[in-house]
């Protein structure tokens, strides 16, 4: 385990946790774009980054040299109130951010797999990113590396930048970045909210190790992500 290399933010209450941490991010991708004329930004989905995603688009920043893509999608319309194209959509790029380029993962066909190649294409011109900024849920999967999925092994081991799973929910069918993706992160983050998160947090890192159980190991525990915890 290196716990100890992990920096935890704490804070004590939610909006100035978002507002410190749209902040952090903001000048992370303005330091990028000072050092090479461009920056790259890779977003969760779900709840919790809702209020965040508000937070940072009030950033002063210079968007149009940013490119902001997914860690994960659901294979689903993106006009659904489930898609995560649809969440950064509307609370990033339709509150202040429009002038950044949004890189999607759906695209039109009728499996994720069939769509893989061209999304692997298109997020490699942008690799390896400045900033991800990963979710975590209750059964320890972050991005849409699920616990005991037979394609697990795969995504924690290829080379390649997305892959196809499947989630033990509906909609099942997803596309999710890699652990070689997210670990060549500039900077990564795991924001998490609540003491139910704390305790799956805590419990990744003090048990066993095994990643099958609790994919979110193979972030805490990997020798090359210099992660930041930030949590209210």
């Amino acid at each position: 385990m290196k716990s100890s290399e992990i920096q935890f933010h704490i804070f004590d209450s939610l909006q100035t946790l978002h507002s410190t941490f749209a902040y952090r991010v903001a000048r992370d991708l303005e330091i990028a774009i000072a050092e090479k004329g461009e920056a790259s930004l890779m977003l969760s989905g779900g709840n919790t980054p809702r209020p965040f995603l508000v937070e940072l688009a009030k950033e002063s920043l210079a968007w149009e040299r940013v490119t902001v893509g997914l860690v994960d999608e659901r294979w689903i319309d993106p006009e659904s109130g489930q898609s995560n194209e649809n969440l950064v959509r509307t609370e990033l790029l339709g509150s202040g951010a429009d002038a950044a380029t949004f890189l999607p993962m759906y695209r039109d066909a009728k499996r994720p797999e069939e769509a893989c190649a061209e999304v692997e294409a298109s997020y490699r011109a942008h690799f390896p990113f400045d900033v991800v900024v990963l979710g975590m849920g209750n059964d320890g999967h972050t991005a849409s590396l699920f616990p005991n999925r037979p394609e697990l092994d795969a995504l924690l081991s290829t080379k390649s930048l997305c892959g196809v799973c499947e989630a033990p929910v509906e909609p099942k069918a997803r596309m999710t970045l890699t652990l070689h993706a997210i670990a060549h992160a500039t900077h990564c983050y795991l924001h998490i909210e609540g003491g139910t998160k704390l305790a799956v947090y805590e419990e990744a890192l003090e048990g066993d190790g095994d990643v099958h159980a609790m994919p979110i190991r193979a972030v805490l525990n990997h020798p090359d992500i210099l992660l930041e915890v930030f949590y209210a």
